[in-house]
């Protein structure tokens, strides 16, 4: 989707951050107080929301919907919903349907097929690489990225060097480590000219005692403005 990736580029460019705040909370609440502190130093917020738990007496879905909309228009920057679909079109098409419209981006796993990416009406991020394993159907995602316009990128480990396809690369911290099944890379492995389009960052950042020094330095090292 030609659209989306021009303003996502643009954000790129205006913002200076290839940031991704990865935002895996389950208190809407305490995810919309960390996103205003670090929202003017990222290019896009990460969610999943089937993880999200609403108390009504404090926030209601469409206010924490509404919120974040307003959150994105003061401080430019866009939201992926980390769903990454996997099932028929006509499943896909009503699992979608609650995002449409608010949603910029949004995951879908590599092995689908080009009637579930036509379903969705929004920006597509193909899962081709994940960081807990190492499957990679990089291929397949080729020939839905050629098919498809709405397809923005893919979710890697690596940047890819094809056409204008953007390189998500999730799983990166200041360290290498593992935790469970998660592997965590250090920002370090991945400078110069592998530094993907966008750098997904999560517990690196919402579990830091100072998130926005922690973005800040993450942007620098991502800009090669320090040594990491």
């Amino acid at each position: 989707m030609a659209g989306v990736r021009e303003r996502l580029e643009k954000i790129i460019i205006d913002k200076n951050t290839r940031l991704c705040f990865s935002a895996d909370l389950v208190d809407p609440r305490e995810m919309l107080i960390m996103l205003e502190k670090v929202a003017s130093h990222i290019a896009v917020v990460k969610m999943h929301y089937d993880i999200l738990k609403f108390d009504e007496k404090v926030m209601r879905v469409w206010q924490f919907i509404e919120s974040l909309k307003l959150l994105k228009e003061r401080h430019n920057f866009m939201i992926m919903e980390d769903r990454k679909f996997f099932d028929i079109s006509y499943i896909v098409e009503k699992q979608f349907a609650f995002f449409r419209g608010w949603v910029d981006l949004v995951t879908v796993h590599g092995l689908v097929n080009d009637s579930v990416i036509k379903s969705i009406d929004a920006g597509v991020l193909l899962v081709s690489q994940m960081s807990n394993n190492t499957y990679d159907i990089t291929g397949k995602c080729i020939e839905l990225f050629n098919n498809n316009a709405n397809v923005v990128g893919f979710i890697t480990q690596q940047k890819i060097d094809y056409g204008n396809v953007m390189s998500f690369t999730p799983g990166i911290s200041f360290e290498s480590k593992q935790v469970g099944d998660q592997k965590y890379r250090n920002i370090s492995d991945i400078s110069g000219q592998e530094m993907p389009d966008i750098v997904i960052v999560g517990r690196a950042i919402y579990e830091a005692p100072d998130i926005v020094a922690v973005v800040e330095r993450m942007n620098k090292s991502i800009n090669g403005e320090l040594p990491v």
